[in-house]
């Protein structure tokens, strides 16, 4: 659900995702609305003993969820790169490489050119 509404919130699918996989696991307050239905009757305690159990799992696998979901936005990254770099190119399937470090060296070169010129 969060991951799908990662789109209306004007986020790239690859923070959805880390979004989505970084708010599955339970909070602190899931303990205390566990309990409230327990002692008022509406959930059997034996649910509420397993779902105050499932939040405590959740939680203890938080870090590792962190990690998934690094790892899955910067994979979604990835792609939507080599989307973004098909639609620019047309679908051609060029192979060249692109060094930023020379674009940026020879702009670099010439502020300074001005630079010394100006005084």
């Amino acid at each position: 659900v969060i991951f799908s509404a990662g789109g209306a919130l004007s986020l790239s699918r690859a923070d959805s995702a880390r979004v989505g996989l970084l708010l599955a696991g339970g909070g602190e307050f899931a303990f205390v609305v566990f309990n409230l239905a327990a002692d008022n009757g509406i959930i059997p305690d034996s649910l509420g003993s397993l779902l105050t159990a499932s939040v405590i799992i959740s939680m203890a696998l938080t870090p590792l969820l962190g990690e998934v979901a690094e790892y899955v936005g910067n994979q979604l990254d990835v792609q939507e790169a080599e989307e973004s770099k098909d639609q620019w190119l047309g679908g051609e399937k060029n192979d060249f490489a692109y060094d930023v470090s020379i674009s940026d060296e020879s702009r670099i070169q010439e502020a300074f050119d001005r630079f010394d010129k100006d005084g």
